[in-house]
């Protein structure tokens, strides 16, 4: 399935998560690229994805640059995007090949994943919910080893106002610890929503206790730090917006609506050499297909009504049985839509069987089209909830 579009843009990110030391990272520089051994690897694109990249500036001979502090090591691996499915699988995604691969399903107990982050160290961390339905309580922070997921390991942490959150690391410059893991808060009231003071940034002291950096006008927001320390989120809506902050005062530094790129119920996004990749939900692929043959009359009356359309597009990502946003009585012409749906499409539009697509913005204009956005042919093969890159990643690839 292919679908590309343009429009003029600017920035985007990810999760992340705990401090390292200088000098405690794991590996020698650089880290491999390409799925792991043994992983399966999806996409339409075969090229090669280059060699691996190591922190420093960027070098003579044209390769990538992660442009981090020279001296945190970064651990094999921690070069990729990862992604973590709805159904507790941990992938890889490599932006330059667009592929996914497999590397296996985490062991962290029948606990849902709710945010991302990936260390220098190569292990992902994981904030996970309590697997109730319709209820954000969340379990802990956990995390695993990016090349063995089953290696579930507890994060000790004093949450203190923050208990459910997105998050990422950022680089801070020598000779403080290589990152620290920022956090922003989410109430688990609805979808993100903003107003003045509403949430909250924070980040994770020396004493693994969250605390509080300032305010923010967003309830729920998806972090991404970069290696040259800066931090981003992704939050409000109608439209979604992209912020950066001041990551010592919370103030907003800059702030960019995103104009044609919803937050879908499943979203995540992650930092990859220059641009931004956001991971929403695509609904099932049959789904349309089916509506149409079965449901002509009601999806022809929903054209009609004003705002139905956004009914539609929320009834499909849930599967036709409600979700936030479109739950409880839908007045209209949504009402005999999702009516249909259920009844004549059901296995069609299930909900297990919505994916995700990817979204690519072209923050850094590398493509010569100015701060673009495209979504990339491949698919993913899942539901993604959470996505993350690690502050090894390059900062630019030619």
């Amino acid at each position: 399935m292919q679908r590309v579009c343009i429009v003029a843009l600017g920035v985007l990110f990810a999760c992340s998560a705990s401090p390292r030391e200088a000098g405690v990272g794991g590996g020698e520089g650089g880290g491999t690229t390409g799925a792991p051994d043994g992983a399966t690897s999806t996409g339409s694109n075969d090229t090669d994805s280059g060699g691996a990249t190591s922190s420093g500036a960027e070098d003579d001979s044209g390769g990538t640059s992660t442009g981090t502090n020279l001296s945190c090591d970064c651990a094999p691996g921690t070069d990729l995007v990862y992604v973590v499915s709805d159904a507790g699988e941990l992938w890889s995604f490599d932006p330059q090949r667009e592929a996914f691969a497999q590397v296996g399903p985490l062991n962290c107990g029948g606990f849902r994943p709710y945010s991302m982050a990936i260390d220098r160290d190569g292990r992902a961390w994981l904030l996970l919910l309590d697997d109730i339905p319709h209820a954000l309580i969340a379990k802990g922070l956990f995390s695993v080893d990016i090349h063995d997921p089953s290696d579930c390991q507890a994060e000790p942490y004093t949450e203190g106002l923050f208990g459910v959150f997105g998050m990422s690391f950022v680089d801070n410059p020598p000779p403080s610890t290589c990152e620290q893991l920022f956090v922003h808060s989410y109430s688990g009231n609805g979808p993100f929503s903003e107003g003045e003071d509403i949430g909250m940034l924070g980040r994770l002291d020396d004493q693994d206790a969250l605390q509080v950096v300032g305010s923010t006008d967003f309830d729920g927001a998806e972090l991404a730090g970069t290696s040259q320390g800066r931090l981003f989120s992704l939050a409000g809506s109608d439209p979604v917006k992209l912020v950066e902050y001041d990551r010592e005062t919370a103030e907003e530094i800059g702030r960019l609506d995103i104009v044609g790129v919803e937050k879908t119920n499943a979203s995540a996004m992650a930092f990859y050499g220059g641009d931004f990749y956001l991971f929403t939900e695509d609904g099932a692929p049959d789904c349309d297909p089916c509506m149409q043959k079965r449901c002509g009359d009601e999806m022809a009356a929903c054209e009609a009504e004003p705002g139905c359309d956004v009914v539609y597009d929320c009834l499909r990502a849930a599967g036709g049985d409600g979700a936030p946003g479109c739950e409880g009585d839908i007045i209209g012409a949504g009402g005999p839509l999702r009516d249909c749906m259920v009844e004549q499409c059901g296995a069609e539009c299930s909900a297990n069987d919505v994916v995700s697509k990817v979204t690519q913005v072209d923050h850094d204009d590398s493509d010569g089209a100015g701060q673009a956005i495209r979504t990339l042919e491949t698919l993913a093969p899942m539901r993604i909830v959470g996505a993350a890159s690690s502050t090894c990643v390059p900062v630019f690839v030619p």
